[in-house]
C-alpha cells in the first residue's frame, strides 16, 4: 500500500477537493458573496429513495446534504424531500410539486434517466444543482440547470491524460462485458488518442485464459500502460498477469475496501478518487465525519457528495 499512487477527482468542497466540470457555471458572484443574515431556505430533495437498488445511495446523499447544513450557522433549512423511483415520470412529478409548494431549488436528480428527462422536459424554473450528468452533450441548457456527480467517465479522461504522462505510447485497455467497463473504455480510449497522433490503443477482454496469456506478453512491452476498466474483484483478479515494470491506472471503482486484503492487490496502482477516501485526516474532511454517516466506502462517496451539493447550493441560492 505504500506505494500505491493515489490521485484525486477534481472536485469543489472542501470534503472532496475541487471543481467539478459544469455544463453551466455558476456566476462568480454567486460564489463569492458571503451570506451574513439569518435565511431560511425551502429547497427540494428530488432523490431515489423509492428504488429498491438505489435507495442507500440515495440515503447517503441526503445525510451528507442535512449534516452539512446543521453545520452551517445562520443558515435556516427547509429541507423538504420528494422520493422517486428515479425514471422519467416519478422524477418530473417531483419537481412539478416542488414548484407548486413553493421551493427556492432543487437538489436532483440522481439519475442519469433523470437529469436527461428533467433537461428534455423545460421544466428548470428554478435553481437547479443535477447530481449526474446528461448521458450526451446537449445543447440549449437552461441557466438554471448545474451539473455535480460521481462520474467515473470523467475519472477515466482524466487518468488517460495522467498516463500520458508516463511517456509511453501504447495503451492496453482491460475491459469485461458490463456496461459500466464498455462505458471506462471509450472514456479512455477517447480521451488517450486524442492526447497525441502518435499515441495507440487496444483493448483485451478479460474472462478467457487465452487472453490473459496474451496479456502477459503485452505488459512486458515496455512502451505500453495498462488501464483497467473493472471494478475492484476483476481488477484484482488480473493484476498478478501485469509485469510490475509496466504502469497501471485505474478509475475509483478499483478502490472498494480498505481491508489490506483488498490494498495490498492494488500495490504501484495509479488510480483517482476524492480526498474525502484518500486524505480523511484533512480537517476540512474531519469537519463533516458524523457517527450515523456511512461506513461502505461506495456509499462515502455519494455522503460526500451530498455534503458537496449542501455548500455548492448554498452559495447559488
Amino acid at each position: 500500500m505504500k506505494n500505491l499512487l493515489r490521485c484525486c477527482l477534481l472536485w469543489l468542497i472542501s470534503s472532496t477537493g475541487f471543481l467539478p466540470a459544469f455544463a453551466n457555471q455558476p456566476d462568480e458572484g454567486l460564489l463569492s458573496n458571503t451570506v451574513l443574515h439569518t435565511q431560511t431556505r425551502h429547497i427540494a430533495l428530488l432523490l431515489p429513495l423509492d428504488s429498491p437498488s438505489l435507495r442507500q445511495a440515495a440515503f447517503a446523499v441526503q445525510k451528507g446534504f442535512e449534516n452539512a447544513a446543521q453545520l452551517e450557522p445562520g443558515f435556516i433549512l427547509e429541507m423538504v424531500s420528494y422520493p422517486t423511483d428515479g425514471n422519467e415520470p416519478s422524477v418530473l412529478s417531483a419537481y412539478q410539486q416542488a414548484i407548486d409548494n413553493g421551493a427556492k431549488m432543487v437538489i436532483g436528480p440522481l439519475t442519469r434517466d433523470g437529469v436527461d428527462a428533467l433537461i428534455s422536459s423545460h421544466l428548470t424554473s428554478l435553481p437547479t444543482l443535477a447530481l449526474n450528468y446528461p448521458t450526451k452533450k446537449m445543447i440549449g441548457l437552461s441557466t438554471q440547470l448545474f451539473f455535480l456527480g460521481i462520474s467515473v467517465e470523467l475519472e477515466a479522461q482524466n487518468v488517460a491524460r495522467m498516463a500520458a504522462a508516463s511517456g509511453r505510447h501504447h495503451a492496453v485497455i482491460l475491459a469485461d462485458r458490463s456496461k459500466l467497463s464498455k462505458r471506462l473504455k471509450v472514456a479512455f480510449a477517447d480521451a488517450w488518442l486524442r492526447i497525441n497522433p502518435d499515441f495507440s490503443a487496444e483493448d483485451v477482454e478479460i474472462g478467457f485464459r487465452d487472453k490473459l496469456s496474451i496479456l502477459s506478453g503485452r505488459s512486458h512491452n515496455q512502451d505500453n500502460i495498462i488501464f483497467l476498466a473493472l471494478n475492484s474483484l476483476n481488477s484484482g483478479a488480473v493484476r498478478s498477469f501485469i509485469h510490475q515494470s509496466i504502469p497501471i491506472y485505474a478509475t475509483s471503482l478499483v478502490f472498494s475496501s480498505k481491508d489490506p486484503t483488498h490494498t495490498d492487490e492494488l500495490e504501484a496502482v495509479r488510480f483517482t478518487d476524492m480526498p474525502w477516501l484518500v486524505q480523511p485526516e484533512l480537517a476540512s474532511n474531519q469537519h463533516y465525519h458524523s457517527p450515523d454517516m456511512p461506513t461502505d466506502i461506495n456509499l462515502q462517496r455519494f455522503y460526500a457528495l451530498g455534503i458537496d451539493a449542501f455548500r455548492l447550493a448554498h452559495k447559488i441560492s
